[in-house]
């Protein structure tokens, strides 16, 4: 509407200065997700749809009047191309928590983040670039629709005179780093512009959101080259619907949990009793700590799982940044309630004594559990649990599935380790 207002500014400027009005004055609103430190509540998928019409529409008032209105000072807003980078891992698969997708390619609009505000570009995304300029993108690049096509042309506009060829000159972005926005997030990783590298990521945040799923306290993890624990991402919008089936309605007894992907039965997270979380609760993250050899960072849960428990926190460790371990401490549980520790993963699942060995690509990981006595499950995912959801071949789930003493108080730690 913009765009269609300034290019008919001269023959009918009142109009055209309404709508411009209109667009300057609403969209702070919904650039307020940026803050404080540039993350994306809908995930990096929808920041590549969202933020390159944010990005146009901002170029083109420059353009066309001289200024932005003050619309790319919006706080968090210079810092969203490092959230962009941060959020995707060493096997070049994103965080994709939400309604997004885990395949996808570099959006072509962090170039322009880069030339406006001088954001560093890692260099695994510009070789990543240059792979899709020679029609190299593969599976991941067709994946993702949103930000493909027609607009990653636009990189001709923001792309710098010269590539900077010696990975040593490309400045990297910090190994750790949170979002404490809305839906805050937390990431991990032991190095970058290595396909090898360990990368956790840790989400809090709520269901109530903008395509939210029940993934409060969810995590995802790459290692050696494999993403071990992984989220399944989006249902089908059209499919879902199409079978007469209220996706949209985010009520605690909404269709849309009825649907396996969005529910916290597919996430890499709790459930308690078999039940659904809370879509009203807002987890947060209540500690970040930046250990140069094991940072950490905790999630309190309780408000997703209130009234089943008074208290839920876990704590994700990257010890020694090659290893990660995921502990969980639940008080005020009904005596015998049956708490399942979950993820979701690709690899082939055998036991090893008390333990998990998972085996994927010929690299393994093993799982060990600790705390309140429990016992190893595996689930497939495939088929899935209704006709209605969408099928997940190769994709089982492995809970630790544990009952609360008499006390009320359970404690699960999972260590996951290489080999």
């Amino acid at each position: 509407m913009t765009a269609a207002a300034l290019v008919l500014l001269e023959r009918d400027p009142e109009r055209a200065a309404r709508v411009i009005h209109r667009a300057v004055v609403h969209l702070p609103l919904s650039m307020a997700v940026y803050a404080p430190d540039g993350g994306y509540p809908e995930g990096p998928s929808y920041w590549g749809y969202g933020t390159t019409f944010n990005v146009l529409l901002i170029e083109m008032l420059e353009n066309g009047l001289g200024t932005d209105f003050g619309l790319s000072e919006q706080e968090g807003f210079s810092k969203t191309g490092l959230y962009i980078q941060e959020m995707q891992g060493p096997t070049g698969l994103f965080f994709n928590y939400a309604d997004g997708a885990e395949a996808g390619h570099a959006p072509s609009v962090l170039y322009w983040f880069s030339e406006r505000f001088g954001t560093p570009v890692t260099s695994a995304w510009i070789a990543a670039t240059r792979r899709r300029w020679k029609g190299e993108g593969g599976a991941g690049h067709r994946a993702n629709g949103r930000e493909g096509g027609s607009r990653f042309g636009l990189e001709l506009l923001w792309l710098p005179p010269v590539f900077p060829e010696d990975e040593k000159h490309v400045q990297e972005l910090p190994l750790d780093w949170q979002d404490r926005g809305v839906v805050p997030v937390a990431v991990f990783r032991s190095r970058w512009n290595d396909p090898e590298a360990w990368f956790v990521g840790l989400k809090a945040g709520s269901p109530s959101h903008n395509h939210g799923h029940m993934d409060a306290g969810s995590f995802v993890l790459e290692a050696n080259g494999v993403r071990w624990a992984v989220d399944l991402g989006a249902d089908s919008y059209h499919r879902i619907e199409s079978l007469g089936l209220s996706l949209w309605d985010r009520q605690q007894n909404s269709d849309r949990w009825r649907v396996f992907r969005p529910n916290n039965f597919s996430r890499n997270t709790l459930t308690i009793d078999g039940a659904l979380q809370r879509v009203e609760g807002q987890a947060r993250l209540t500690h970040f700590v930046l250990d140069p050899a094991s940072p950490w960072a905790e999630a309190d849960l309780t408000p997703v799982y209130a009234p089943q428990v008074t208290q839920a926190m876990r704590r994700l460790t990257f010890r020694e940044r090659r290893g990660l371990v995921v502990a969980d401490h639940l008080q005020g549980l009904r005596p015998g309630a049956c708490v399942e520790w979950g993820m979701m993963t690709r690899a082939t699942v055998t036991s090893e004594g008390s333990d998990l060995l998972l085996s994927q690509n010929g690299r393994r990981l093993r799982l060990m559990a600790s705390g309140t006595p429990g016992r190893w499950e595996v689930r497939e995912a495939d088929p899935p649990p209704a006709p209605h959801d969408s099928p997940n071949p190769g994709v089982r789930r492995v809970c630790y599935v544990a009952r609360a003493p008499a006390s009320g108080i359970l404690a699960i730690e999972v260590q996951l380790t290489a080999g």
